[in-house]
């Protein structure tokens, strides 16, 4: 699959228009819940907010037609959209446009740093690239004019980013760089817990930075793409000793984490914690799930097994709006399995993905289940973003299967739009 840059240009335009007619601004009525509140604040996000009036759009000419069981929900991919009036005007229209030609300033300069790497490492990162574009999750979020944009036009440029650089063997010089955006977001909204996600990448990121080089984790690698080879075999009754090893401790862990989980909320939700600048939001998290008199938050904790959330964190990484649309089961499955089917391919080729990349993923897969483990509330996709480009790596292996899936996507989608119904 060759990608030429105007490919990137027009699957940018395609996929940003089909999500505006697919999706109404209603859809998502977080927007309107917090915009009276970024109107009240006192630097230059409020501005920006108080120029737009976007809040004026939210008239309630659109509403949610959902599925007669939960069944059906999932088999069809939820409900679909029904207005009797598009929420359209000029400023919704500028707003849309600026946010669209920041995705493609950034993408266009990111392709064009491709071209500084050698010809296979340009392929992988250009399929990356177009796929990424492709993805419906990637434009249903960017494009959304709310407040959690600010961390996820850094965020998914952090990641594309420690891509390019891991190529070029570059880890640490591109980071001080990197801090400064964050900075200044951050600065301007100090309450929103994407921050705690930042950290959380930062984090993982200097990990990998010192264990890549490891002999133990090169030699575990090698085992790991040993034991993936054998699966793509169709080799199941195969296994590596280390594999079953690191299975069983995951295992453990989360089961031990999961017994701990309300002990846990408990310690965090202390009132010692609530006056500290940056555990104060996780202390208020946490002592609303704790608070059995909480009902509402604290039901939640059981409600739902590890394997449900995580299974709807991927399904949200694909597509899930706020109301509940998504794609159907078939359209779910096929989308998957290009996936893992990618993920295999990758892991199980020793020079053609940095290991770096690898392990920068395992470290994050792990860190997330370990955090969905003990905070449900953490359980949306809007916090993980930063899944996005490793995805679309991973089906860059598995072209056909991925751009078939996608195709039958936006075809659900458009049938769901509320131009047509």
């Amino acid at each position: 699959m060759k990608v030429k840059t105007i490919y990137l240009i027009n699957t940018i335009i395609l996929g940003s228009f089909l999500r505006f007619i697919i999706i109404p601004i209603e859809d998502y009525p977080d927007i309107k819940n917090h915009y009276w509140l970024i109107m009240e604040l006192d630097n230059w996000i409020g501005s920006i907010a108080r120029f737009f009036r976007l809040d004026k759009l939210f008239t309630g000419t659109c509403s949610y037609s959902e599925p007669s069981s939960l069944i059906n929900n999932y088999i069809t991919g939820g409900g679909f959209f029904r207005c009797t009036s598009f929420p359209i005007s000029i400023n919704y229209i500028a707003a849309f446009l600026i946010l669209l030609s920041l995705i493609i300033l950034f993408f266009l300069i990111f392709n064009k740093l491709i071209y500084q790497l050698k010809d296979n490492q340009r392929i992988i990162l250009k399929k990356t690239l177009f796929l990424l574009l492709l993805l419906p999750s990637t434009n249903y979020f960017l494009l959304m004019l709310h407040a959690d944009n600010l961390y996820n036009f850094l965020i998914l440029p952090f990641i594309m980013f420690s891509f390019y650089f891991s190529f070029q063997e570059i880890y640490i010089k591109f980071i001080p760089i990197s801090l400064i955006p964050f900075f200044l977001v951050f600065n301007s909204r100090r309450e929103d817990n994407q921050f705690y996600i930042v950290l959380l990448l930062l984090a993982s990121y200097l990990v990998t930075y010192f264990l890549h080089n490891r002999k133990f984790i090169i030699k575990l690698f090698k085992n790991l793409s040993q034991q993936f080879i054998l699966f793509l075999s169709f080799k199941f009754q195969t296994y590596k000793k280390i594999f079953i090893f690191l299975t069983l401790s995951l295992i453990i862990i989360i089961i031990y984490l999961l017994n701990l989980r309300l002990q846990i909320l408990t310690g965090l939700g202390a009132d010692s914690l609530a006056s500290a600048p940056i555990t104060g939001n996780i202390q208020k998290i946490a002592e609303g799930y704790s608070n059995e008199e909480n009902f509402l938050y604290f039901e939640t904790i059981d409600k739902y097994p590890l394997y449900i959330r995580l299974f709807g964190l991927l399904q949200g990484l694909i597509l899930t709006t706020t109301w509940g649309v998504k794609p159907s089961i078939f359209t779910t499955f096929l989308f998957i399995s290009s996936i893992i089917i990618g993920f295999l391919r990758c892991y199980s080729f020793d020079e053609v993905v940095p290991l770096f990349i690898k392990l920068f993923f395992l470290i994050l897969l792990l860190s997330t289940v370990i955090i969905i483990s003990i905070f449900p509330f953490f359980s949306y996709a809007k916090y993980w973003l930063f899944f996005l480009p490793f995805l679309s790596l991973f089906m860059s292996f598995t072209p056909r299967l991925s751009m078939i899936s996608m195709g039958l996507i936006y075809l659900e989608l458009v049938f769901k739009s509320p131009w047509l119904n």
